[in-house]
């Protein structure tokens, strides 16, 4: 009532505080008149009294007489204590003989065929050679619907529980995931992630080198561009001085920037640290073309001349 016994535990209502608080711990006797009436197995664990207590010795031999007293049926007492078993056995040779989860041979030497086993134990091993043996299983506790029908798939012959409502109304049970599915769904789901994971940095690395080329194929494009207009280009400032030479010199002119205009397109374009003048760029290039055909046409003239007066000799 002040304690709960379970960790989840719903709080209880004001009617069942009231039932609670009506009921009490049942003797031994009154367990065994309940069950023989429900025709429902018994059974308990048993712990020693007292050091000083006067049945310190006799509590075993004690407690079998109230069971036989009872007049319930040898069979439905699943008798656990291992203390004193050979009298037990002399005494009520009907009591059904349970052990723990000891070796099968020392299971087969006191002549035990079922044991008593925690249902942790069940995921481990899953009992395969005890039940290989013919040897029955009882698991406590067992609460959970999930968990009863583990126990059940598992042949596990019964159970304790302190959920009986819930548990008797399950007439099947829950399938869930058998231990080798749930081993190749795990391996499947890795194998999935692993590839996820190198499908994601393959496609970054992809994307980087992607840039990588239009980077490099932008650069080569802006040097091919900029080189007819250095060539175009006599002059440069080196220093804040005007000086004549074909191309862009190395050395940067500090503290300008000049802005001009490509000669084919007309869009500005910006220089820091050199200084072009395209308009007398384009002066010097129009002059030099007019030189040339001059020079042309003089000597077209020339060959002209010494064909005539070669003819006239002749």
């Amino acid at each position: 009532m002040e304690f709960k016994p379970f960790y989840n535990m719903k709080p209880l209502s004001e009617a069942d505080r009231e039932k609670a608080g009506n009921q009490k711990i049942p003797k031994l006797t009154e367990l065994l008149e309940l069950a023989q009436k429900e025709k429902k197995s018994v059974i308990f664990d048993l712990n020693a009294p007292a050091p000083r207590h006067f049945h310190r010795s006799l509590y075993v031999r004690h407690v079998v007489s109230v069971i036989l007293d009872s007049k319930i049926e040898q069979q439905l007492i699943f008798w656990l204590p291992g203390f004193d078993r050979e009298y037990v056995r002399r005494r009520a040779p009907g009591f059904q003989q349970v052990g723990q989860l000891f070796s099968i041979e020392c299971l087969t030497e006191e002549n035990i065929s079922r044991i008593n086993v925690d249902h942790k134990r069940l995921f481990y091993s899953g009992l395969r050679e005890y039940k290989a043996v013919n040897i029955n299983i009882h698991l406590y506790i067992v609460n959970e619907p999930w968990l009863f029908s583990l126990a059940w798939c598992s042949s596990i012959h019964s159970v304790t529980t302190d959920n009986i409502q819930v548990l008797n109304e399950i007439n099947h049970p829950y399938f869930f995931m058998t231990p080798s599915y749930y081993k190749f769904t795990w391996i499947l789901m890795d194998c999935v992630s692993a590839v996820f994971i190198v499908a994601i940095f393959y496609f970054h690395w992809w994307r980087e080198s992607q840039k990588e080329k239009l980077l490099q194929s932008t650069g080569i494009h802006t040097e091919d561009l900029i080189k007819p207009i250095q060539k175009r280009s006599p002059h440069n400032w080196v220093g804040g001085k005007k000086k004549n030479g074909i191309g862009m010199g190395p050395v940067p002119w500090a503290g300008a920037v000049k802005e001009e205009r490509f000669p084919h397109t007309g869009k500005r374009f910006r220089w820091w640290g050199y200084q072009v003048e395209q308009k007398e760029s384009s002066r010097g290039l129009e002059e030099s073309a007019a030189a040339s055909l001059q020079q042309a046409e003089q000597r077209k003239t020339g060959t002209e001349d010494l064909a005539t007066s070669l003819h006239s000799l002749a």
